[in-house]
This record gives C-alpha cells, sequence and structure tokens, in this order.
C-alpha cells in the first residue's frame, strides 16, 4: 500500500503542470519543484535519468540522477535538446555532453560531437580569418596535426583523447594541455610562435624545432620526459616541479629559462652562442653543460643537496655571467678556451675543483668558497680572488703570463716547472678526480671539437 502512494505521489509530481518539454520517444524535461534552474530528465515510464542545471538559456552541469553516472545513450537526447532549444553551455557542461565547443569572434558558438568533429571540419575553422578558440571534448584520434600557416587559434586539449600532437611549419596559436591524461608526444615543426600549458599532463616526447618563439609553461608533469629544443629559441620556458631524461637547448637561443624543483636522469645541454638567461634552482641532473661562444646568464643553485648536480662544463669563449652562488652540489667546473665572462662562485661550499683552459681574461671570485684546487692553462690575464678560502690547497697558474690575485692568506710553498707556478697552501694531496691529466685534457678537448664540427 505504501509503495502504491509513493507512485500516485510521484504521477502528480510529474503531472502536466510540470513537464517543461517533451521529446522523442516519449522522453521529457521536468521541473525539479522547489529550485527553478534544475530540470530532470526522464523517460516514457518517468523514470528519473539525469539533472540538468539550466539558467534562462544557459546549461551549466548535467549529471546522473542521484550523482550515479547517466548513460551514454541518453546523451544523444540531451544534445538534441539543447540544440533544439539553442541553449548555451558553460565549459563543465560541454565536457558533460560530450560537444567540442567553437567560438568565432562575432558569432554564437558551434556545439560538435566527437563524430561530426572531422579533420576537414578542424581545417575549415582554423582557416577562419577571425579569431577562433576550440575545446576539444571527447575528441579522439590518434595523431591531431594542426595544419601549416594556422594563426590567430586558441586550443583546449585537456579533455582530447590525442595520443599525438603536431604543429606543422608557421602555425600561431595557443595550446592548453593542462591536465591531459592521454597526449604522449608533442612534436612542434619549425617558426612556431605562441603560447604552451603543459602543467600536469602525461607528456613523455616534447620536440620544438627550429626558430620557435613561445612561452612554455610546465608544472608538475604527470610523467617523465624527453624535451629536445632546435635552434634560434626564444621566449620563456618554466618548469617546475616535473621529471625529465634529458633536456637538451639548441643554437643561439636567447631565451628565459628556469628550472625550478626538477629532477632528471641525464644531462641539462645548453648549445652554442646562447643569449638569454638560464637558471637552475634546486635541479636534480647528471650534468650541465653549457656550449661554445655562450654570452648568456647562467644561475645554478639550490635550497638544499638534493639537487646532485656534481659536474658543469662551459665550453669556449665564454664571455656571460656565470653565477654559483651558494650552490650546494656542484664539485667540479670546467671552463673553457678564450674565456673572459664572469665566474661567481662566492659561498659556494660544494665547488671543490677549477679548471680553465688557455687565455682566460675573465674574472673569478671565489671568495668564502670550498675550493679546494684551481688549475689555468697558458696565456690566462684573468683576475682572480681568494678571500676567506679556507679549504684552498693548491693554485696551479701558467708561469708565462702574471694574473692579477686577491688572497688573504699567504701560500706555505711556490715552486715552478717549465709551464706552471705552483701556490701550496697545505700538506694535503689533491684527489686524482679533481686533477685532470694531459691525456684527459686532450680527450676532453678532442670531444669539443668533435661536437662543434660534426652535423647534428
Amino acid at each position: 500500500m505504501l509503495v502504491y502512494m509513493m507512485k500516485m505521489e510521484e504521477n502528480v509530481n510529474i503531472g502536466s503542470s510540470r513537464v517543461i518539454h517533451r521529446l522523442d520517444k516519449g522522453y521529457k524535461i521536468t521541473k525539479i519543484s522547489g529550485n527553478d534552474c534544475k530540470m530532470m530528465l526522464r523517460d516514457k515510464y518517468s523514470t528519473p535519468l539525469a539533472v540538468i542545471e539550466l539558467c534562462g538559456d544557459k546549461v551549466s552541469n548535467v549529471r546522473g540522477y542521484k550523482s550515479v553516472t547517466y548513460d551514454n545513450k541518453y546523451r544523444k537526447i540531451l544534445v538534441d535538446y539543447v540544440r533544439d532549444f539553442h541553449y548555451h553551455l558553460t565549459e563543465e557542461a560541454a565536457v558533460d555532453l560530450g560537444l567540442s565547443v567553437i567560438k568565432i569572434e562575432g558569432e554564437l558558438d558551434i556545439y560538435l560531437t566527437g563524430q561530426e568533429f572531422s579533420s576537414s571540419k578542424l581545417a575549415e575553422y582554423l582557416r577562419r580569418p577571425e579569431y577562433v578558440s576550440i575545446t576539444f571534448n571527447d575528441y579522439d584520434k590518434n595523431v591531431l596535426t594542426i595544419p601549416s600557416g594556422t594563426k590567430n587559434c586558441s586550443l583546449n586539449l585537456t579533455h582530447a583523447s590525442v595520443k599525438k600532437l603536431v604543429i606543422e611549419k608557421k602555425v600561431n596559436v595557443s595550446v592548453d594541455l593542462r591536465d591531459n591524461q592521454y597526449t604522449e608526444i608533442l612534436d612542434i615543426k619549425d617558426n612556431f610562435s605562441g603560447r604552451l600549458n603543459l602543467s600536469r599532463c602525461n607528456l613523455e616526447e616534447i620536440r620544438i624545432a627550429d626558430n620557435c618563439r613561445c612561452d612554455m609553461l610546465f608544472n608538475y608533469s604527470g610523467k617523465c620526459f624527453n624535451l629536445v629544443v632546435g635552434d634560434v629559441f626564444s621566449g620563456v620556458m618554466d618548469i617546475r616541479n616535473s621529471c625529465f631524461h634529458n633536456l637538451e637547448i639548441g643554437y643561439y637561443c636567447y631565451a628565459e629559462i628556469k628550472l625550478s624543483e626538477n629532477w632528471g636522469r641525464k644531462n641539462i645541454s645548453v648549445g652554442d652562442s646562447f643569449r638569454g638567461t638560464l637558471s637552475v634552482d634546486s635541479v636534480v641532473a647528471k650534468n650541465i653543460r653549457i656550449g661554445n661562444d655562450c654570452r648568456g646568464k647562467i644561475n645554478i643553485s639550490s635550497k638544499d643537496g638534493r639537487c646532485r648536480v656534481k659536474n658543469l662544463e662551459v665550453d669556449d669563449d665564454f664571455n656571460g655571467e656565470l653565477n654559483l652562488r651558494y650552490m650546494q652540489t656542484i664539485e667540479t667546473v670546467n671552463i673553457g678556451a678564450q674565456a673572459a665572462g664572469r665566474l661567481d662562485m662566492v659561498s659556494c661550499p660544494s665547488v671543490k675543483a677549477v679548471r680553465i683552459e688557455e687565455n682566460f681574461n675573465g674574472v673569478a671570485d671565489f671568495s668564502s668558497s670550498g675550493l679546494m684546487y684551481l688549475q689555468a692553462q697558458k696565456g690566462c690575464r684573468g683576475r682572480f680572488v681568494f678571500l676567506h678560502c679556507d679549504n684552498l690547497s693548491l693554485l696551479k697558474l701558467p708561469r708565462s703570463n702574471v694574473s692579477d690575485m686577491k688572497l688573504n692568506s699567504s701560500p706555505l710553498e711556490i715552486s715552478k716547472d717549465k709551464e706552471y707556478v705552483y701556490y701550496k697552501f697545505d700538506e694535503r694531496a689533491i684527489p686524482e678526480e679533481y686533477q685532470e691529466s694531459w691525456l684527459a685534457s686532450s680527450f676532453r678537448k678532442l670531444k669539443k671539437v668533435m661536437r662543434r664540427n660534426l652535423p647534428t
């Protein structure tokens, strides 16, 4: 008897006065009592299926009855309902209904299902001269290609099921991959300009070709990734709290690159003729290498010993600024030939050995650092500051030139051979890993020549 009375009451609640719209195959939209902005989709038996939040002409939310996910077979009914009555959708509602949203400047929004949103339609919208914004929902493709010449567009792929995103040459777009769980490869061809937001996505391979200018933000990567950037890259690259296997920047980069709280298995490599700013803060990597002819600013720091970068190599013709102040982990630094920049290792407790090749004519300040051993080769005319270097054991400087040195302690012994003057400050032996033999030095120089002359 109680069950019968409850059914009677339900029938009263959904009587003709409560039905807002009657749809095909007996489906109907009813108003939920006590809430003017909530509607209910019911079948021909009046079974509640989905709740629709609709105020005015905008749908803001669609969800299953009692928060249970509604069956996808009802999605088409809801999509037809929205289209028939020309309702607008919020971003959340478009996701709920699996509709991609195309916004064209000066026109009404266009909503397309995954089946309707073909490659030809995408190309048609991307060719429009007006500003176009596309949000991909329920869009499933193995490879999505943005055609060459696309410009003045914004692409949101957060909910796109795309394994590989390819951006062809001469494209100017803004790409949003935040929180995307599907895309593994991002392949950007030459002359790209725009913005990339990759935070919390699952990319594994990022390739950016030559002559690209873009701002890239990547926070909290979902997976470890490889990043290879081509020549003449500019813009701002900000990578934080992420994992990379390898990070490589090409020739003549004049970007601002910020790496913070990241960890990597291999190297950070910056190509020749760097003209930008590289800031590395609390990053785990095997080594850091800076190419020839660097005129940029290199700042490497760490909040604690977790950074684990132990070796830094700077190739020939350096004339920029290298700042290792307060760095906690770097032990050895190699500076190439013809260097004329500024080396700032003030209060760097971890640095133990610095090796400088021929014809150094810059300024190197090691005050209050942990420096134990410094070697500079022939032609050195630079200025060295060793104030309060309590760990200093040996300076090996060329006898052919007189360097400008500032010390607040006197060496215990000064000796000479055919090539070098040795300033000895204590009796400790320098560990072999800090000294470099003639053979090791020659091999390292050969590798630099090969890197410079072999095609990449």
